[in-house]
């Protein structure tokens, strides 16, 4: 996941003070999610961008933008987090790809005398506040005919309290709620078996605090319809849908993760097309 933009002050400091906790949960290339789930569906809807300007809003350190660069886009990866911007700047000191980092908040002003063929947004938008200042923000920075590609973690399947989510039974018996997110099952590197999937009060819309170790950052529960009626609302087309699966290669790697999101979707994607209205002239 990328790291949020958020207008609060509040936000800044969360992010900042996640900066090195987030950046060794994800790792330079991406963690088990990223890999073997996000990004082999995000790259199938890119299809071939060489020589495309790509905008990865909410680049975190990097590890999509990098791959974007090595598939012959021009990239520009922004993010609220100044520090993990010089992560992403210091991860691409050697190789050397053609990247632009900068610190930027998506739902403020953002000043580009450019506009892309493409924008992807990687797991950020459930961490900012204003997200229908962010796509504004997209409509403006895209093309005509660009494509917009939204990733969040499933918003029918994202609990705002620890409590809920997978009921775990780990191999020594005892039993664990999953919470908010599953990143931290990655690291314990323990075996488990899911039993069930617990949601509730998903037509609650509030802000929540998401633990990452002993750090907490914000985010806010929204519902499917939310999204997709501000996507459209901004005038952007829907064109697909995605609940991504993971990979046969993610499977073999971590099969016990990979059974959770074959029965329960983790991730939802959207993609949306900027259009103009065509303009009838009347004589």
């Amino acid at each position: 996941t990328g790291v949020a933009c958020g207008t609060m002050k509040a936000a800044t400091n969360e992010w900042d003070i996640a900066a090195e906790y987030w950046n060794d949960l994800v790792g330079e290339d991406g963690d088990w999610f990223q890999k073997y789930v996000m990004k082999p569906a995000i790259f199938h809807l890119l299809g071939n961008i060489k020589g495309l300007k790509v905008l990865d809003a909410g680049c975190g350190n990097g590890y999509l933008s990098k791959d974007l660069a090595r598939m012959g886009a021009i990239v520009t990866g922004i993010d609220f987090s100044r520090k993990i911007i010089k992560k992403a700047i210091q991860y691409n000191k050697y190789e050397k790809l053609k990247i632009r980092y900068s610190s930027e908040d998506l739902s403020g002003k953002l000043n580009f005398k450019i506009k892309f063929d493409r924008i992807i947004s990687h797991c950020v938008i459930q961490d900012i506040d204003n997200y229908l200042g962010v796509l504004q923000n997209f409509k403006k920075l895209l093309k005509n005919r660009g494509i917009l590609i939204i990733t969040t973690r499933h918003p029918c399947f994202s609990p705002s309290k620890e409590e809920l989510g997978w009921k775990l039974t780990l191999k020594n018996g005892s039993v664990i709620s999953s919470g908010h997110g599953l990143s931290h099952l990655e690291k314990s590197k323990q075996n488990f078996k899911g039993e069930y999937f617990k949601m509730d009060n998903y037509f609650n819309r509030l802000s929540f605090k998401r633990r990452w170790g002993n750090i907490s950052t914000t985010s806010f529960s929204r519902t499917l319809q939310d999204y997709f009626s501000a996507i459209c609302a901004t005038g952007f087309i829907v064109t697909k849908i995605i609940e991504p699966l993971p990979i046969l290669e993610g499977e073999s790697k971590f099969p016990e993760l990979a059974n959770l999101l074959k029965r329960i979707p983790h991730f939802i994607i959207f993609v949306a097309e900027h259009t103009y209205k065509r303009q009838v002239n009347v004589k």
